[in-house]
């Protein structure tokens, strides 16, 4: 039996074709392909905030990095820690700078208790007496001068909150008057923050005859040098101490380089 269609049914399969058709590509246009661009920008959107994080991190990264330099650059003026072993070095290049001889140090802390790395002061004499033909100078100065300026003690001891002082009496002697300058202008050429509070020196005799020779320059100095304790989260980026290497000797008193037997050990090992 043969299914015949009329004319009538085949319009209506027809039309209804024509509407799955429309239908379809309604739906494509309507929903899916909308679907498709927010897809797509989607994962625009997700590459673009995926570089923008790299590109923060990165950022971040070296800002720590930098953050790390600026701090211990800082801390060469203003450490948290006393470092007196730092401030020794710089002492001595100062008695080589200026020709001059450090015959003794003692340091002390304005804290309660002597923090690590401090020696405690030793007593100090009291400067020599006035003697027939010299004359005893005392200059408090803020840095080298011609003029005397004298400073006063109440400013001097105000310090601003969290900061604290280290202080070291040095006697010392310079063959002549600009020695003595020179050992000041390289104290005062550090990085560290540091004042010169008193130097007291006693001139010698004036030279009346060829013979007369002139005295080395004996003098007593005070500086005080700087830290900020409080600061604890930064000792971790505290500036490398610059220290010569161990010279090995066996006696450390020796003008000779007189090596221990333990680094011709280790080199003939080698």
């Amino acid at each position: 039996m043969k299914l015949r269609l009329s004319k009538k049914d085949k319009s209506i399969f027809g039309a209804f074709f024509v509407i799955i058709l429309l239908t379809t590509a309604a739906a494509q246009f309507l929903f899916v392909q909308p679907l498709q661009a927010e897809l797509v920008q989607k994962k625009q959107s997700l590459q673009t905030e995926q570089k923008l994080l790299e590109t923060i991190q990165q950022k971040k990264g070296a800002l720590s990095e930098n953050t790390v330099v600026s701090t211990t650059e800082l801390q060469k003026k203003m450490p948290v820690q006393p470092l007196v072993d730092q401030l020794i070095l710089d002492l001595e290049k100062a008695e080589v700078v200026s020709n001059s001889t450090i015959k003794s140090m003692a340091f002390s802390s304005d804290a309660s208790t002597v923090e690590e790395g401090t020696i405690e002061a030793a007593p100090t004499e009291a400067p020599p007496a006035n003697t027939e033909g010299q004359e005893t100078t005392t200059e408090t100065t803020d840095a080298v001068a011609t003029t005397e300026t004298a400073v006063d003690p109440a400013v001097a001891s105000a310090l601003p909150a969290g900061v604290k002082k280290v202080s070291v009496e040095l006697s010392i002697e310079s063959p002549s008057y600009e020695d003595l300058e020179k050992f000041i202008a390289t104290l005062e050429s550090m990085k560290r923050i540091s004042v010169v509070a008193k130097i007291d020196f006693t001139g010698g005799d004036e030279i009346t005859t060829l013979e007369d020779e002139d005295e080395p320059l004996v003098y007593t100095l005070s500086l005080t040098a700087f830290y900020m304790p409080d600061l604890k989260d930064l000792q971790d980026h505290l500036p490398e101490l610059a220290t010569p290497a161990p010279a090995n000797k066996r006696n450390p008193l020796s003008k000779f380089s007189d090596v221990s037997t333990t680094s011709e050990s280790d080199d003939s090992n080698q």
